[in-house]
């Protein structure tokens, strides 16, 4: 999948930013919709995003387009817990992936009591699709579910797009500093990962 999003951005680098936010709302949208969400990478995404732009006002538009793509991927999901929800935990229970992802997001959200961890969810694996999902099965309301979603959105797509924007930046200044280029976003990348998770891991055991 990713090797598909690096074609696709590279090929919509050179064409009108508005195509390029677009693209970038419809794969957010994907990437934080429940039970497809992990079929789309999203840091790798909005990185590779960050990488096509070449303006600060280019910047400014993928950031819009990827919160409100984040914000209806959400919303599809809140919706299809509050209809569904108690179906399909009957259904997760039975297969044990799904089982793990939900047992693990309604600990996280009753741990943290929503609110901020929800805006740190959207950067977790499969928590980033499934916490609104779940949040309204356990009856936590729209409003504060995407209020701080949005939240979580705008500070995670800003840093990532602009680490993009200047990784981008600098490739194309020297093409022969993508290697080392491609190693300190992928440093970045798991460290950014990787200290979320062992904050939330605290929370959790608190």
């Amino acid at each position: 999948m990713e090797v598909h999003i690096v074609e696709l951005f590279h090929g919509l680098a050179a064409q009108h930013p508005g195509l390029v936010a677009v693209i970038f709302a419809a794969l957010m949208m994907v990437h934080t919709t429940a039970f497809v969400g992990p079929f789309v990478p999203g840091d790798i995404t909005v990185l590779i995003a960050g990488v096509s732009i070449d303006h600060p006002a280019q910047l400014i538009s993928v950031i819009l387009a990827g919160i409100a793509g984040c914000v209806l991927g959400a919303t599809a999901g809140f919706f299809l817990g509050a209809v569904f929800g108690s179906r399909i935990k009957e259904w997760a229970a039975r297969h044990p992936r799904w089982h793990r992802a939900w047992e693990r997001t309604e600990k996280y959200l009753h741990g943290g009591g929503g609110g901020p961890l929800i805006a740190l969810a959207i950067v977790l694996p499969l928590m980033h699709c499934f916490a609104p999902f779940i949040a309204a099965a356990h009856g936590i309301s729209y409003r504060r579910v995407i209020a701080w979603w949005a939240i979580g959105a705008a500070v995670w797509i800003g840093i990532f797009a602009s680490f993009g924007a200047i990784a981008g930046g600098l490739v194309r200044s020297d093409p022969g500093a993508a290697a080392a280029v491609a190693g300190i976003v992928a440093v970045v990348v798991v460290g950014v990962v990787l200290g979320i998770h062992r904050l939330m891991q605290r929370k959790l055991a608190d």
